[in-house]
């Protein structure tokens, strides 16, 4: 299981980080400079370069998509021709997938000072 051994911690002051500073991460891109709410330190990503985020995204996400497609033409042939249904089904086998992948982002996260 993965797990984080410590939590996010600002690398200026190392106070603890609360999840509305680092969730930009999973929406923003990769280079993306923040602010620690604490002291007004500059931070990103380590590691921030689009290679690493183009190698470590890009086999998940296409296993992502290839898992909805093989589930809804799964449904579509077993069961019949239902778009919706199938839909339905598709998502609730790739949720899971999805969650762990955020979670594993979460897990792999650190944080440097920004230059």
């Amino acid at each position: 299981m993965l797990t984080r051994k410590t939590p996010l911690a600002c690398p200026h002051c190392q106070k603890e980080l609360p999840f509305s500073t680092y969730k930009k991460y999973f929406y923003h891109s990769y280079d993306y400079v923040t602010t620690c709410p604490h002291c007004g330190g500059r931070m990103q990503q380590e590691n921030s370069t689009l290679w690493t985020a183009f190698k470590f995204h890009f086999p998940r996400a296409l296993s992502q998509a290839f898992l909805f497609f093989a589930a809804f033409n799964f449904y579509i042939h077993k069961f019949g021709d239902n778009f919706w249904p199938a839909v339905l089904f598709s998502v609730a086998l790739t949720f899971p997938a999805m969650l762990y992948h955020l979670w594993d982002g979460y897990c792999r996260l650190k944080l440097v000072k920004a230059e």
